[in-house]
């Protein structure tokens, strides 16, 4: 519509149709695009909102010597119970993300951070489960 409009005013300067007009449609949409990235981004932190990059990790899995970690959504920052002496794989991340792993105190928990252009968007907390290790007493609080 704004190129059919613009075509067909094109002949007349601006004075002898007695209207003001919008400026020319390429800084228009520049400006539509500024406007649209400001009110995308308008936590104030002039960076993507790492919630909207969540939804690009439904696939990928956590896995506690190969089998599936119960509960696992990669989708959300959380923490999982995992058998205690188990390794924990992440798998299928999309390839523009990056993803850091480390130990952390107290012994037998491990985290990971999945991060987008230099976000983090999801920090996964996995913890060893005390009961499932014959070297360590189960919680009291379990027994009873």
């Amino acid at each position: 519509m704004g190129i059919f409009f613009n075509e067909f005013n094109h002949y007349k300067t601006k004075s002898e149709a007695g209207q003001v007009f919008t400026p020319e449609q390429h800084i228009t949409d520049f400006m539509y695009r500024l406007l649209e990235w400001a009110f995308a981004y308008d936590d104030g932190s002039g960076l993507p909102d790492a919630g909207a990059y969540a939804a690009e990790l439904k696939d990928v899995t956590a896995t506690a010597d190969g089998k599936p970690v119960q509960g696992f959504d990669p989708t959300k920052t959380g923490t999982w119970t995992i058998p205690a002496g188990t390794q924990v794989n992440i798998v299928d991340m999309p390839d523009d993300w990056k993803l850091d792993g480390k130990a952390e105190q107290p012994a037998g928990t491990v985290v990971f951070t999945a991060s987008k252009y230099g976000t983090p968007v999801v920090t996964w907390t996995f913890k060893n489960d005390s009961a499932t290790d014959p070297d360590k007493p189960a919680d009291p609080a379990r027994t009873r």
